[in-house]
C-alpha cells in the first residue's frame, strides 16, 4: 500500500464542496496560473470546463463531437443563481462557449464581463 500523497487532504476538502463553492474557489486560483511567451505574443491560462456527454445520439444543437464542451465562466458572487453550472452563453469578445452558475460572470479566457441567462 502506498503512502498518502501530500495533496490528498486538500483534494478531500475540495471534493466536499458543493459545485458553487468549488467553482468560486477555483475562480480565485486557476487564473493565477498564466504563462506568457518571451515575446509576449501569446498567453496560456488554466480554465475549468464542463463536458456534456451524450448517451445516445446528440441533439441538433450539439457540437459535432461526442460531447459538448464549454468553459466555466468565473462567477460574480453577487449574481449566483444556479445550484450547479446551468446558465449558458458565448463570450462576445473571444467567442468561446461558456456555462456559469451566475447571470453575471467573467470569461475565463479574456476576462470580459458576461451577461448570461
Amino acid at each position: 500500500m502506498s503512502a498518502p500523497h501530500p495533496y490528498d487532504a486538500l483534494a478531500e476538502q475540495l471534493a466536499a464542496l458543493d459545485p458553487r463553492a468549488l467553482i468560486y474557489v477555483l475562480s480565485r486560483v486557476l487564473p493565477r496560473h498564466q504563462d506568457f511567451t518571451e515575446t509576449g505574443d501569446m498567453r496560456t491560462t488554466m480554465v475549468l470546463a464542463e463536458a456534456t456527454v451524450w448517451a445516445e445520439g446528440r441533439p441538433e444543437r450539439a457540437q459535432s463531437t461526442e460531447a459538448d464542451i464549454a468553459l466555466v465562466a468565473w462567477p460574480d458572487a453577487r449574481y449566483v443563481t444556479q445550484p450547479g453550472v446551468g446558465t449558458q452563453g458565448t463570450c462576445q469578445a473571444c467567442d468561446v462557449a461558456v456555462n456559469s452558475i451566475a447571470t453575471v460572470a467573467y470569461c475565463p479566457v479574456c476576462g470580459a464581463a458576461l451577461q448570461l441567462g
